[in-house]
């Protein structure tokens, strides 16, 4: 099994999935002698850093796993940044740990439930337990 320190990787997901976001900055004190901050920019296309770490995208088919997919792929980005290379963790394994920390019993599920299933369970590389 795939484990990375659960709170380490949770941090590094919840960076990236929090990190793209739009709108202004926070504004900044002018006494600390702070440079101003940079502007935001309006979108962010990450493809060209998954397609570097081998990371393309994957086919959800019919079921209703998109979130159980975007958690998954932003744990992977965040593992190959911290390690500098991708692997492919299983969906199929998250979708299971997301309903065994919530007590669910169906595919797919909130964001947070995705990761708390990863926090309490881990997670596999993909060839372990395909989708």
């Amino acid at each position: 099994m795939f484990r990375e320190t659960p709170s380490r990787s949770l941090l590094l997901a919840a960076t990236l999935l929090t990190g793209c976001t739009t709108g202004p900055a926070p504004a900044r004190s002018a006494a600390r002698d702070e440079p101003p901050p940079q502007a935001t920019p309006a979108i962010v296309d990450l493809r060209p850093q998954f397609d570097a770490f081998g990371l393309p995208p994957r086919r959800q088919g019919r079921r209703p796993t998109c979130s159980i997919f975007t958690v998954t792929n932003a744990l992977e980005f965040a593992t190959a940044r911290a390690s500098g290379h991708g692997e492919r963790l299983s969906v199929e394994y998250l979708n299971w740990a997301a309903n065994a920390a919530t007590g669910r019993r169906d595919d797919g599920d909130f964001f947070h439930c995705a990761l708390a299933g990863y926090a309490r369970f881990g997670i596999c590389r993909d060839d372990q337990l395909p989708y």
